[in-house]
């Protein structure tokens, strides 16, 4: 997301993200005051403003969307895609590919099993977290740059890290998570635009 140059479209990128799979259905008035746009028609909105956001998302992210509309009503369905290497590449084969995309997910997999296990967190406390670090990269960079944060804390303070367990780690992440992502252009552009881990 933080590659795509168009503001609007980083703004609705971010709105996107907190779009459950099943989509969306919004007036092209409400998308016009919710992303500061003046488009006067449905169409002219998706082909002028969606379509370009698209082809960014699809281009920088590891979420993209389809959308579609009838009148004045928007249907926007968001996704994932599975990887964000370049297949055009001819130095990446098919098997390479898929190999590779095989070993982020073992990676993200065990990182998970990780947090799980040494900070106690229950099935539900994973639900959130886990969808958050598993699909959308940026914002597994941005949890794990706030893991790292902590971590140097609580060496500095001679407190074991895994005095913190369940909720109570999950809100210190979540606290470490809002103060690096303020310092970030998204977070001057977007302050409340922070991911949510719980």
């Amino acid at each position: 997301v933080y590659n795509i140059r168009n503001n609007k479209h980083i703004i609705f990128a971010i709105w996107l993200s907190k779009i459950n799979e099943n989509g969306t259905v919004l007036k092209l008035s409400t998308f016009n005051k919710k992303f500061g746009l003046k488009y006067k028609n449905a169409n002219d909105f998706c082909f002028k403003f969606l379509k370009p956001a698209r082809e960014n998302l699809n281009r920088y992210n590891n979420l993209s969307f389809n959308y579609h509309y009838k009148g004045d009503s928007i249907f926007i369905q968001p996704f994932y895609i599975k990887g964000t290497i370049d297949i055009s590449s001819d130095s990446v084969k098919g098997s390479e590919l898929i190999s590779t995309v095989g070993d982020q997910n073992k990676k993200i997999t065990r990182r998970l099993h990780y947090f799980k296990k040494r900070y106690g967190l229950k099935q539900e406390e994973m639900l959130r977290f886990s969808y958050q670090y598993r699909t959308i990269s940026q914002t597994r960079e941005l949890i794990e740059k706030a893991f790292a944060t902590f971590i140097k804390k609580n060496r500095l303070n001679g407190i074991s890290s895994t005095q913190l367990q369940g909720t109570d780690f999950l809100r210190k992440i979540q606290e470490i998570i809002i103060e690096l992502y303020r310092e970030t252009k998204m977070g001057e552009l977007l302050p409340n635009g922070y991911p949510v881990i719980l």
